[in-house]
């Protein structure tokens, strides 16, 4: 990540009890965040797993890795020549959002890696020098949408139709009759952009990177102590965060005697045709959302998975390295000699090819870079980012449902309902002070896809074609059977036809 903004964080070293087993075995190297809300704070674990491995033995792995790939003699440790091979901790960390791990910075010090007697390393060592840098962890990618208060002025101002300067219970309830006036592009739902023009929803890419606070990082601005996220350390002795929270309620004891209050289970499914994340224990979806939601008093945390770029990635530096090997293979041999891998404009460059470049004969084969793309196959598979997007208190974020950034037909229809059920409805009057701070989540292999909800629909091929805003529901403009067979297939005659009401058809 180029921009880069340190947010606080808490400290954990605690004892827990009947958790799931991933985080038993791994409540060092557990995920462990803190949200502020209006009633305390809330401690939730992620304890991260592929099938029977925990995530801090996924790095093992890697580790080990990394030092096979160093071990030019295989003796099994790493002499002072090997280790200046070793990617830099800053490339590691990086390697989550880059999809591999770059030539950056310099590789680790000698004197750093704690070298025995005889002047070698081993794994243990290695895995302990990385760890102490800041390697493992899941990387945490925070930002704050911009253009809620802009969103929420502009549908009120649609929806005020005396023109008051209040929107009452009734203008709410004619709420669906905004889409008309403001669908451009004729998909059937309200986009940011056609509430505010030029805006794309939510605004921020969530790039600035949450860690922790600790004694050898400066003072966070202030402003920073605003976003009501924080990560846990994982070593006990870290308390450089204990000021800012032993004003909060809860504190101190519910975080350092307790079990965490929240428990999200991450379940990667990693293989060489596809990725996918599964996260349980979030909470059951409802009324008010489509996706997994936890309400802390006045804070809504709204959870989903998104298989992320990691993939994509990867196999895109595959595919840019060999045909970058092979535009600079001038003379079709299979080896670039120096000449060629330096060459202005398609090189490789010196620090690439020094690491890639086994047997130090300063030209790089084929097989050499085979050898390194490998490598950062093992370095960057399973990597798990969560990505926290502070959408605010709108209006457009209690209705959507499916945080997708737009407001549907049904989304809409239901707008009274959901403003009733956060207590902003007093008779006539609606008190938009009540709507709680929408979190939202998003856990991905790498970058996720997309920082918005996309739900998996159900129903029948023709179902899913016709529903071509993916909202969920066929409504009549959407549908191309005509007015007589959308009315049979409309049980309840809202003019949107919904997976249940289509499940048990037979067509012949």
């Amino acid at each position: 990540m180029r921009t880069k903004i340190l947010a606080w964080g808490l400290a954990a070293g605690l004892s827990f009890s009947g958790l799931s087993r991933a985080y038993a075995d791994d409540v060092a190297a557990t995920l462990e965040l803190a949200v502020l809300h209006s009633q305390g704070l809330q401690r939730i674990a992620l304890p991260i797993a592929k099938g029977d491995r925990t995530y801090q033995q996924l790095w093992d792995q890697k580790f080990a890795a990394i030092f096979d790939y160093c071990d030019i003699d295989r003796n099994g440790t790493l002499n002072q020549a090997e280790a200046a091979r070793l990617p830099a901790a800053a490339a590691l960390r990086e390697a989550t959002y880059s999809g591999f791990a770059p030539v950056i910075k310099s590789a680790p010090k000698w004197e750093d890696l704690g070298a025995t007697e005889e002047g070698s390393i081993t794994r243990e060592q290695l895995a302990a020098y990385y760890r102490s840098h800041d390697v493992g962890p899941p990387m945490i990618g925070f930002g704050v949408a911009p253009f809620t208060n802009d969103l929420t002025a502009a549908l009120l101002a649609r929806l005020d139709a005396d023109q008051d300067g209040m929107v009452s219970r009734d203008e709410w309830s004619k709420a669906e009759a905004v889409l008309d006036q403001l669908d451009q592009n004729d998909d059937q739902m309200i986009g940011a952009g056609e509430l505010v023009a030029g805006v794309f929803y939510p605004g921020t890419s969530a790039s600035y990177l949450l860690q922790v606070a600790s004694e050898d990082r400066p003072a966070l601005a202030e402003a920073m102590y605003a976003f009501p996220v924080s990560r846990l350390p994982q070593q006990p002795g870290n308390t450089a965060w204990s000021q800012r929270l032993q004003s909060q309620a809860g504190f101190p004891k519910s975080l350092r005697e307790a079990s965490p209050d929240q428990l999200w289970n991450v379940q990667l499914f990693v293989d060489d045709q596809t990725q996918s994340i599964v996260v349980e224990g979030v909470g059951e979806k409802g009324p008010q959302t489509e996706l997994p939601c936890v309400k802390l008093g006045d804070t809504w945390l709204t959870v989903r998975s998104d298989p992320g770029q990691m993939a994509e990635r990867l196999e895109g530096l595959r595919i840019s390295s060999l045909e970058q090997f092979a535009e600079s293979d001038e003379d079709l041999d299979g080896v670039l000699s120096q000449a060629e891998w330096s060459a202005s404009g398609k090189g490789f460059g010196s620090a690439m090819v020094a690491m890639m470049d086994r047997d130090g004969d300063q030209q790089l084969t084929k097989a050499e870079l085979e050898g390194w793309l490998t490598l950062q196959g093992e370095i960057a598979s399973g990597l798990v980012m969560v990505t926290i997007v502070d959408c605010g208190n709108g209006v457009l974020e209690l209705l959507d449902t499916d945080r997708n950034g737009a407001l549907s037909r049904r989304e809409l229809r239901q707008a009274v309902a959901r403003l009733e059920a956060v207590g902003c409805v007093q008779g006539d009057t609606v008190d938009l002070k009540r709507l709680p701070r929408q979190l939202l989540f998003t856990i991905s292999i790498g970058p996720p896809d997309s920082v918005l909800g996309k739900i998996q629909r159900r129903g029948p091929d023709w179902f899913l074609s016709m529903d071509r805003n993916q909202d969920g529901d066929v409504s009549e403009a959407e549908f191309v059977g005509g007015a007589e067979a959308f009315q049979s297939l409309d049980a309840n005659g809202d003019k949107l036809i919904t997976f249940e009401e289509v499940e048990n058809l037979k067509v012949d």
